[in-house]
């Protein structure tokens, strides 16, 4: 069985782009894990932090694809019980369940990626952090304890881990890290670009750059 190889840097940190021609980490058939998690700055009992991940699969033409978009509207739209699994495109990008608080140890939210399964009209896999309505409560990464991105296959072995970092102190969101279907491959091989950067304005503001218009709040 040929194997399908993802291209990652585990020397990347917030404000990088790498090209993609550092580190081959294998993986075969096994999915990829994106996973997120998040201690809050708490001023009262009352208040929560609600972070969501996101993932976008688009086009050649950036735009997203039917069906598309992973987030917690999904869930929504389905009139799922509160922290539900869902997923879309058939399985190809499963969430294991909306986290509104972040209370707990361990990952808060995970996606669950099987590139190999992704339709051949998806160019690229899109992921993002954003904190729900950050704007309307005043609510930034700046007052979120030890907030991280990982990614890893199933076996567990972690092949990137990055701490969001005061770098994103006023943010209300950020753009984590793109897979990236390498057409110059045989293999059917993916290549990964860690972009860490800012991405503000809410959920809509971000699905609106890929063609995705929503009514769920930012």
């Amino acid at each position: 069985m040929n194997e399908k190889k993802v291209c990652i840097s585990k020397e990347a940190t917030a404000g990088q782009v790498f090209s993609l021609e550092k580190v081959e980490s294998r993986i075969t058939e096994e999915a990829i894990l994106f996973s997120a998690g998040w201690k809050p700055q708490k001023k009262s009992e009352d208040e929560k932090f609600d972070v969501d991940i996101i993932a976008i699969a688009v086009d050649a033409n950036g735009q997203a694809v039917t069906n598309g978009v992973l987030f917690y509207g999904v869930a929504q739209a389905q009139k799922l019980p509160e922290g539900s699994p869902f997923e879309v495109l058939n399985g190809a990008m499963k969430h294991t369940g909306d986290n509104r608080d972040g209370e707990g140890e361990g990952d808060d939210e995970t996606i669950v990626l099987n590139l190999p399964e992704l339709p051949t009209e998806v160019a690229k896999v899109i992921l993002f952090a954003d904190i729900y309505q950050g704007v309307e409560r005043a609510q930034n990464f700046g007052r979120i304890l030890d907030a991280y991105l990982r990614i890893l296959p199933e076996d567990g072995t972690e092949v990137l881990f990055s701490k969001l970092g005061d770098q994103f102190a006023d943010a209300t969101g950020v753009h984590l890290a793109s897979f990236v279907r390498n057409e110059q491959s045989e293999m059917g091989e993916w290549d990964f670009e860690p972009v860490l950067q800012p991405a503000n304005g809410g959920v809509s503001t971000i699905l609106s750059q890929y063609g995705v218009t929503t009514t769920q709040q930012s």
